[in-house]
């Protein structure tokens, strides 16, 4: 037990003294490797994000009524007037929707969007007993 003892004390100190008679590290040799991490960042997420914005913008501020559009909850219509910010949407024959501009997901190929007729849905009266 001793003579195990002895041996792990003796092997801490030489690792110890070891590490201390290293030479620090240059941190200019780190220099590259930051650029290839900031290239590989700006190519990978903030120049993706930049082109989708400026698509988004276009979109949007081509908007003008009859066209027909998606949005990001998935409603499709047809635009019926645009109002500032605010873009009146028909989904159904009678039926316009008012939504936020930045709503507007994509633009769809005319004739993609037929109006179905509006039917208002009632609930029979159930006698009571």
């Amino acid at each position: 037990m001793h003579y195990f003892l002895t041996l792990m004390v003796l092997s801490l100190s030489t690792a110890a003294s070891a590490a201390t008679n290293q030479t620090a590290s240059n941190p200019m040799s780190m220099l590259p490797m930051m650029m290839i991490f900031v290239g590989l960042f700006y190519f990978m997420i903030i120049r993706p994000q930049n082109n989708r914005r400026k698509e988004q913008t276009q979109l949007i501020s081509s908007l003008k009524s009859g066209d027909e559009v998606s949005t990001l909850g998935g409603i499709i219509g047809q635009i019926d007037a645009v109002e500032g910010n605010i873009v009146q949407l028909q989904i159904a024959k009678d039926v316009v929707v008012s939504i936020h501009e930045t709503s507007i997901n994509k633009q769809l190929p005319k004739g993609s969007f037929k109006p179905a007729p509006f039917k208002a849905k009632t609930t029979p009266n159930k006698a009571k007993k």
